[in-house]
């Protein structure tokens, strides 16, 4: 695979300078055809210290991730596009293999893309199909939608996230669009019948009706025929912005998802989440924002010993940065009350931002979910004897700096101060400390 791949990217790099291409542009044109090229290098040193809370361990972590992505987006007229993003992530190591917590915590991709090169997107659309207001998008595409707390590209991690999928986009004029979804997430039918497909479907509408609001509504079905599960998951979220108060902008978002169906075989599936912001920018010359949020997801039982899930799941979502960078949670059984800041010092071109991160969670007896929505973050299942639900709280600094038009610097710092359902669960309740460095290339 990684041979083909390197092949194919030399054609497509190497070929179009016979034929016509605008180095300057980044655009190639033939008959009604253009190809416009673009590209990212993004590298980024990190470090994680005490991550399971104990000092007395050894498990000071530092490595470097890389992403590098070559992307050509293609006019073929006729009202069809297309577009084609190759991707190389690794960590740098002997091995150059991005397998490991990156692929794990991606849940979408297969053990056969767990090599370093590959196509992360590769669909075409069809726009106005038959003349109806109606864009057909066919191919391996991300699904971005909302604060992406229930589908999201997962941009941070290298790899990142795309799905096999068909989407019909229902453009409404002046009011929004519907889009039906329909992904595969596992094929078992290829080489032999079978029953154990896993799928995600459903719709999620956007609608701009309201004036500086934006309201979604939608119904997702996360299917896995293998062990019973069919999870219903429908909600709505608003969101908006409001210029011109006092000498700044206001704005807000509300979200609000319920889930029902099967866990698994005989298991039910019974949870809801909920997350508000608010926040407030001054429009001097620092250009600061103020911010609130609320994060509330339900908790409880998991389906092992009882006849119902109650941790609200959909692993689909980009939860870092949603819910503290370090990555410790997920929209389950947990609240978070944020506060956020966000400055251009000087009214420069950096940008800084500090967010405090106040967790808990939200049954005491349930398991703690980290930001895959799986149990067991370093070993803190649940447990009935359990009692205490303070988590902690979390530091995130952010300084963002455009050193210039095609190279931005990102550095970050996060401190997690463990609470008592930590020393609980763990005995030890030593902080948790991790940072980075992110250089990011586009051209």
């Amino acid at each position: 695979m990684k041979r083909f791949c390197t092949i194919f990217l030399s054609i497509l790099l190497f070929a179009p300078a016979s034929v016509g291409f605008a180095a300057e542009t980044g655009l190639y044109t033939k008959d009604d055809v253009s190809v416009k090229f673009s590209g990212l290098m993004r590298i980024r040193p990190e470090f994680r210290k005490n991550g399971d809370f104990n000092s007395s361990t050894a498990d000071y972590r530092d490595f470097t991730g890389q992403r590098i992505r070559l992307n050509f987006k293609v006019k073929a007229g006729d009202g069809i596009d297309a577009f084609v993003s190759l991707q190389d992530a690794r960590f740098w190591s002997a091995d150059n293999s991005i397998n490991g917590a990156q692929t794990n915590a991606d849940n979408v991709r297969s053990s056969r893309e767990n090599e370093s090169v590959d196509v992360h997107q590769a669909w075409f659309k069809v726009k106005d199909v038959f003349g109806a207001p109606v864009d057909l998008k066919i191919g391996r595409q991300e699904l971005v939608y909302g604060s992406q707390r229930l589908f999201g590209n997962l941009g941070w991690q290298d790899q990142a996230r795309s799905f096999n999928a068909y989407k019909l986009i229902w453009k409404i004029e002046g009011a929004g669009q519907v889009d039906f979804i329909s992904a595969k997430l596992k094929d078992t039918n290829i080489s032999a019948a079978s029953s154990g497909d896993q799928d995600v479907y459903g719709l999620y509408s956007i609608w701009k009706a309201v004036p500086n609001n934006k309201i979604d509504v939608y119904y997702l079905v996360w299917a896995d025929a293998s062990i019973g599960r069919k999870i219903n998951t429908a909600g709505a979220r608003i969101a908006g912005k409001y210029a011109g108060i006092g000498n700044g902008t206001f704005d807000y978002t509300g979200e609000y998802a319920s889930q029902g169906g099967d866990w698994k075989t005989n298991i039910s599936q019974s949870a809801s989440a909920l997350a508000v912001t608010a926040g407030y920018t001054f429009d001097y010359a620092w250009k600061t924002r103020f911010g609130l949020e609320f994060d509330q997801g339900s908790g409880g039982a998991d389906g092992t010993t009882t006849t119902a899930n109650k941790n609200f799941v959909f692993p689909f979502h980009t939860n870092h940065g949603q819910y503290g960078y370090m990555d410790n949670f997920s929209w389950g059984n947990m609240q978070d009350i944020v506060i956020k800041l966000k400055t251009k010092p000087g009214g420069g071109k950096t940008t800084v931002k500090l967010d405090y991160h106040m967790f808990k969670l939200q049954d005491a007896k349930g398991d703690w979910l980290n930001v895959v929505g799986t149990k067991a973050l370093n070993g803190m299942d649940g447990a009935s004897t359990y009692t205490k639900t303070d988590a902690g709280t979390e530091i995130d600094l952010t300084v963002v700096h455009p050193y210039s038009k095609r190279l931005k610097v990102v550095l970050g710092y996060s401190i997690f101060q463990p609470g008592e359902a930590v020393k609980e669960r763990t005995g030890k309740d030593d902080s948790s400390e991790w940072g980075y460095a992110m250089f990011i290339m586009s051209f």
